[in-house]
């Protein structure tokens, strides 16, 4: 009874045991393919999503090679083949060539032209150095100048001893008089003095003489070129023409102090000391508006005229006027008193007391131009000899021009 039990215990597990064993030999033989499968495949191959080489990596090898001349060694490269893998698939890799740099022929660069540029104008002394200028004046190659300080210290006529516009020699004084004022037509010279009247050159300036009919003291001088050659002054008393130096002075109008005589559209325009501005026509003298002219602004020391405008320099600063009856503007940018006016080359240059020479740049916008602290009483274009802009400073005469050889 007991064996036949344990016969029946050992039948069981056989029959549970062969089938445990069926799937143990199913599993084996499984896993017996995929080792094989994978024994085949490169090392970076193993594995989903794994870059494959085209080329397999070469293992080193040891050579023995003579050291006497190095020899490259040559690694054969497989040739591309595909892997397959379930979803991945990756065509051969083409070998990169690397181009053989070609020689660029190099060019020789052609030679440019040097252009030598235009030398700026600049300002530069040439001569008078230390005297007081007020005024300057040209009669051929000669260069003559009035020194406004008192006769004891220096003031007078002075005529330049040699021709041309650089180094000029102020040795001699031609008339001992303090000079406000100059002009020149040719040889024939008129000199406003300060306290002496007019005074006349018939000789370039090499001699003076008083002419007498007119007041003491003399700021303006015209020879109005428009007005059949006649001669004017602006004297403290008023206003005076003549027809030349043989004849006398005829007092025309006016009971004010004239600063100083221009001509500009058929008309001469006469600056005043607290007056403002007047008016001659040939015929007659009558006051131009004061309208925006107030105070300090009425002192009218300079003026310049040109197609667009009229300005003043007055000791209120710079304004301008269309000319034609119309009320004066203030000009920004310029302050103080103006002492005289020029245009040159299309803008226009204002001597301003103790600050130099000023330019206008654009409406409201200056540059200041000369030396900073000179007071320049006098501004003349000069194309002869000078060929500049020429100032009368209190430290000598001065010219804007290109350097000259």
């Amino acid at each position: 009874m007991l064996w036949k039990q344990i016969q029946e215990r050992i039948h069981y597990r056989l029959r549970r045991n062969s089938k445990q064993l069926f799937f143990f030999v199913i599993f084996m033989s499984f896993m017996s393919t995929v080792v094989f499968i994978d024994a085949q495949l490169p090392v970076q191959a193993r594995g989903t999503n794994q870059s494959i080489p085209d080329t397999p990596t070469a293992t080193p090898t040891t050579t023995n090679t003579p050291t006497s001349t190095p020899t490259a060694t040559h690694t054969p490269t497989a040739t591309p083949r595909s892997y397959y893998l379930p979803l991945i698939e990756r065509a051969p890799t083409q070998v990169a060539q690397t181009p053989t740099p070609t020689s660029t022929p190099t060019q020789t660069p052609t030679s440019t032209p040097t252009q030598t540029p235009t030398p700026l104008r600049r300002w530069e002394r040439v001569g008078a150095q230390g005297m007081g200028l007020a005024a300057v004046a040209f009669s051929g190659d000669r260069v003559i100048v009035g020194d406004i300080r008192e006769i004891g210290q220096g003031g007078g006529v002075y005529r330049s001893t040699t021709s041309g516009c650089t180094n000029l020699n102020f040795d001699g004084r031609q008339f001992a008089q303090k000079i406000f004022r100059m002009a020149f037509r040719g040889n024939e010279g008129l000199a406003g003095s300060l306290g002496n009247g007019m005074l006349q050159s018939s000789d370039g300036g090499a001699s003076w003489s008083t002419t007498g009919g007119t007041h003491n003291n003399v700021a303006g001088i015209l020879f109005a070129a428009g007005f059949g050659g006649n001669q004017f002054a602006g004297a403290d008393d008023g206003f005076y023409q003549r027809a030349g130096h043989s004849q006398s002075w005829q007092r025309i109008s006016g009971s004010s102090l004239i600063n100083r005589l221009v001509e500009g559209r058929g008309r001469i325009w006469i600056a005043t000391l607290g007056s403002g501005v007047f008016v001659y026509d040939g015929a007659n003298t009558s006051q131009y508006t004061l309208a925006g002219l107030d105070g300090a602004a009425r002192d009218v020391w300079a003026v310049v005229v040109d197609d667009a405008n009229i300005h003043i320099g007055t000791s209120g600063g710079l304004y301008a006027s269309d000319g034609n009856g119309g009320g004066w503007t203030k000009v920004g940018g310029i302050d103080g008193r103006v002492d005289s006016l020029a245009m040159f080359e299309g803008q226009i240059y204002a001597g301003v007391r103790d600050h130099g020479v000023w330019r206008q740049e654009s409406p409201g916008v200056w540059s200041q131009s000369h030396v900073a602290t000179l007071t320049t009483r006098d501004l003349v274009q000069e194309d002869t000899h000078c060929k500049g802009l020429v100032a009368a400073t209190n430290d000598g005469l001065w010219v804007f021009r290109r350097p000259q050889n």
